[in-house]
């Protein structure tokens, strides 16, 4: 029987630090089974109404691949390479509660980096605060694309624009934006890291076994900036063959789908900083007026 007097405490995710690497991955192997139990549910749900309430099915689709985001973070958490700290892959645990880092994950895997150094310069681009953008590059300030089309899908609010202090309303948005596309299009749109962790699940990739073979396959990778893609695929290769090997994969699965997941199953961030980097108005002003000087200088 259940003790009434526990209470209960939700996100104990860095639990995880204080268990066994076996005991992790038992864990996180019977979670990812659960997080692809839910997005699975997700998607069904969107496939359902897609077509009479295309905003209520855009915004389960983004909860979908936010939580593919969540099932990725403790993949990587699972390989770190020969480079990850003890202190980097705790602080890489932290981003499973972060809508920052679970977005950085969605738009990575939509990405087609060749270099690792790309893959820093594409997650830097997306931690950003703030950033200058337009027909000029420097025209107007945005704030940080990935929580702003979370917050502008979801939430009223209280907002200061160039047009001065005012109310936004998601209903607002959608409408305006149903003047220019059909919303029955955007929301069909699935995201590519959703299909890919639903794929591994289902081959069996993500079991307590595979993932005991992927932390050993990865332990002694290093990755440097001028790392290339067909250096980082031979590695995914050399996962997959193991788990082949040793009669881990779903019955059934075909040499074209482990193929597709050699491909689009990319690096690793478990060594990167994936929080928040905050960026001041004067910063972009001064990047605004270096800019400017520039231009001037080529060409006057």
């Amino acid at each position: 029987m259940a003790n009434n007097d526990q209470q209960v405490a939700p996100r104990q995710i860095m639990r995880l630090e204080q268990m066994t690497e076996s005991s992790k991955r038992e864990t996180i192997s019977y979670g990812l089974a659960k997080i692809a139990e839910n997005i699975r549910s997700l998607l069904s749900e969107v496939n359902r109404i897609e077509n009479t309430a295309p905003r209520a099915s855009t915004i389960l689709t983004h909860i979908a691949a936010e939580e593919a985001g969540k099932g990725f973070i403790l993949v990587d958490y699972m390989r770190p390479y020969r480079k990850v700290s003890p202190e980097m892959r705790s602080r890489h645990l932290k981003n499973v509660y972060s809508h920052l880092a679970r977005g950085i994950y969605e738009k990575y895997y939509e990405s087609r980096p060749d270099t690792f150094e790309e893959v820093q310069s594409i997650v830097t681009g997306y931690r950003v605060s703030h950033y200058l953008d337009g027909p000029n590059d420097i025209d107007w300030i945005f704030r940080n694309e990935i929580e702003e089309e979370r917050e502008r899908e979801l939430y009223v609010d209280l907002i200061l624009d160039a047009e001065g202090v005012k109310w936004y309303s998601p209903t607002d948005w959608w409408q305006r934006y149903s003047m220019f596309r059909d919303l029955n299009e955007f929301a069909a749109l699935k995201p590519a890291i959703c299909n890919l962790f639903l794929l591994m699940q289902e081959v069996g990739l993500f079991s307590e076994k595979a993932l005991d073979i992927m932390a050993k396959t990865w332990k002694d990778i290093s990755i440097a900036n001028t790392t290339r893609w067909g250096n980082y695929l031979i590695v995914n290769q050399a996962f997959v063959k193991k788990c082949e090997a040793k009669a881990l994969l779903s019955s059934g699965t075909t040499s074209e789908t482990l193929d597709r997941i050699i491909d689009e199953f990319l690096y690793p961030l478990c060594g990167l900083d994936l929080r928040v980097i905050q960026v001041t108005a004067e910063e972009l002003q001064e990047r605004r007026e270096r800019h400017l000087r520039f231009i001037q200088k080529e060409y006057y």
